[in-house]
This record gives structure tokens, C-alpha cells and sequence, in this order.
């Protein structure tokens, strides 16, 4: 008896430190994500890595380990072509400050979004319910 409530103990908290890892990975992503496009809105001259070649892509590309950084890579290559789709459909008269302005406000508005998002054990209120119908 007390070897399986072990068991179960075990499987439970190898269960917990796999979504805590996932939701590392999450914030990473966030912070890596809204430090670039920080950068990329009030660039210095030393971000001229911010708009990568086609070989550094690949290059990149190559040095991946794992599902997760694959994922992360390719997430970060939508968010900078939908970044492009949206500077593209400003009209062409817009000063660099006001298109400035709106990426910052579309950054901020990704931002509002990530706040909204709370970090949780439990993904969903069933698998809550469930953990409370065993306690």
C-alpha cells in the first residue's frame, strides 16, 4: 500500500515538474520575445543580428537540440513575418516615429495578453475537479 501511494506520489510530482518546465520555457519565450521587439523598436547599432540572412537561419536551424527550441525557432520566424505583414499594410507616408508608435502598441497590446495568462499547475478546471474529488 504505502509502495504505491509512493508510486503515485512520484508520477505526480515527475507530472508537476515537467508543466513547471513548460512553463519556464513559456516565460523565457515571452522574455526573449518582448526584449526583441524592444530592440527592434529602439534599435542601437549593435542590432544588426535582429534581422537575420537566410544562411544565419539555416545556420540556427542546425543547431537546434530539442522539439522545444524547434518550436520556439520557428514561433519566432511567424512572429517576425506577421510583424512584416503589419509594417507592409502601413501606408508608406508614415514617419518612422509613428510607425514606431505602432509597434509599440501592438507590442503592448501582447503584452496586455501575456498578463492575462497565469501560470498553473493544472491546465484545465477538469484535471482541477479531478485532484479535488481524490483529496
Amino acid at each position: 500500500m504505502t509502495q504505491h501511494i509512493m508510486k503515485l506520489i512520484n508520477q505526480k510530482r515527475e507530472e508537476y515538474f515537467h508543466l513547471l518546465d513548460q512553463q519556464i520555457f513559456n516565460f523565457r519565450y515571452s522574455y526573449i520575445f518582448f526584449e526583441k521587439q524592444l530592440r527592434k523598436t529602439y534599435p542601437k547599432q549593435d542590432d544588426i543580428g535582429l534581422y537575420p540572412t537566410e544562411d544565419e537561419l539555416l545556420t540556427r536551424l542546425g543547431k537546434i537540440q530539442n522539439a522545444t527550441q524547434l518550436q520556439a525557432f520557428f514561433k519566432t520566424i511567424k512572429e517576425d513575418m506577421n510583424e512584416s505583414k503589419m509594417v507592409e499594410g502601413l501606408e508608406i507616408s508614415l514617419t518612422p516615429e509613428e510607425t514606431r508608435r505602432a509597434l509599440v502598441i501592438n507590442s503592448s497590446k501582447k503584452i496586455a495578453e501575456a498578463n492575462k495568462k497565469k501560470p498553473s499547475i493544472l491546465n484545465t478546471e477538469a484535471e482541477q475537479d479531478k485532484l479535488i474529488e481524490k483529496l
